[in-house]
């Protein structure tokens, strides 16, 4: 009785501060609307949230953990575009030996992915995209997925102070 007693003592008497806060609190899926459904995505999309998933536990960013119910999450990753977008297109000309000039074009289309993290308690937000700056256009979904994630756990990272202060007041 007498160790319980101390124990209770000691973690009343404890700063606030010294406690360590829990996790950054992320959803990975698309936001309910306000009566709490959830509008069916199509396998694409389906598809790219899984990857983020898995991107989430390859990475292993330490301070955030995935929560099922975007009620108790402190931030919302939602995907927002998965498909092809229309670089231009490159005209070029070229003269053969011997024969007449010749013109050619080409039509630069790179498939993208580009998601968005609300952070719940404010709404605002930040856009992320999963294109590269390397040459290789055609960049796999989970690839651009993954890096996604990592800019997104930078991001909260980042704000973890912050976030952690909204989750207490609003």
């Amino acid at each position: 009785m007498r160790r319980l007693s101390l124990w209770l003592a000691l973690a009343l008497v404890m700063p606030a501060f010294a406690q360590t806060p829990r996790d950054l609190a992320l959803y990975i899926g698309p936001v309910p609307n306000p009566d709490g459904l959830v509008t069916p995505v199509s396998r694409d999309f389906a598809d790219s949230y899984a990857d983020l998933k898995k991107a989430h536990f390859k990475v292993r960013s330490p301070g955030i953990a995935l929560v099922d119910d975007p009620a108790r999450a402190d931030a919302i990753l939602t995907v927002a575009y998965r498909g092809d977008v229309d670089n231009g297109t490159t005209v070029g000309t070229a003269v053969p030996i011997g024969f007449g000039a010749t013109i050619g074009a080409t039509q630069h289309v790179t498939p993208t992915l580009r998601a968005h993290l609300t952070v719940r308690a404010t709404s605002e937000g930040v856009n992320f995209s999963g294109v590269g700056t390397d040459a290789n256009n055609r960049t796999k979904w989970s690839t651009q997925a993954e890096r996604i994630y990592r800019q997104a756990a930078a991001w909260l990272i980042a704000n973890h102070d912050r976030l952690i202060k909204l989750r207490h007041h609003p």
